[in-house]
């Protein structure tokens, strides 16, 4: 038996409306296209911290799961106000980038790190322009 053509064009009607209607922000019907903005959606310490303790670790986390190799010292920086570079063991896991410094920060200075648009995440995607923040140590 075959269907009647008002049942097919119900159908379709019903599938068209399915396919319109809005699910909220996370749902995806397949996988990602790949065009959406990696963003840093956190820090440590938090931007403007003053009172940093000299041995803190500084740290930006990621919208999205990173392409590690993308992770570099030029890459994810953190400089004193004077413009030197702090150096140190840089890490990296799915969503997260850590510096910890070699030696302890200077007291009662300001740093900025920055996240420059070389990071991407693995769909390759990168910030739309470079991300920073800043913290000051304590004594």
């Amino acid at each position: 038996m075959r269907p009647s053509s008002s049942l097919v064009a119900a159908v379709g009607l019903i599938l068209i409306a399915c396919n319109s209607v809005d699910r909220g922000p996370g749902f995806s019907t397949g996988p990602d296209d790949g065009g959406t903005p990696l963003a840093v959606t956190g820090t440590v310490p938090a931007d403007s911290a003053t009172g940093v303790l000299l041995t803190t670790i500084i740290q930006a986390t990621m919208s999205a799961d990173l392409d590690a190799t993308t992770v570099t010292a030029q890459s994810f920086v953190v400089t004193s106000a004077a413009g030197d570079t702090v150096s140190g063991l840089l890490t990296q896991t799915v969503r997260t980038i850590t510096l910890e410094p070699a030696a302890p920060l200077a007291a009662l200075t300001d740093y900025i790190a920055t996240v420059t648009t070389a990071v991407t995440d693995s769909a390759g995607n990168a910030l739309p322009a470079p991300f920073s923040w800043s913290l000051t140590t304590g004594n």
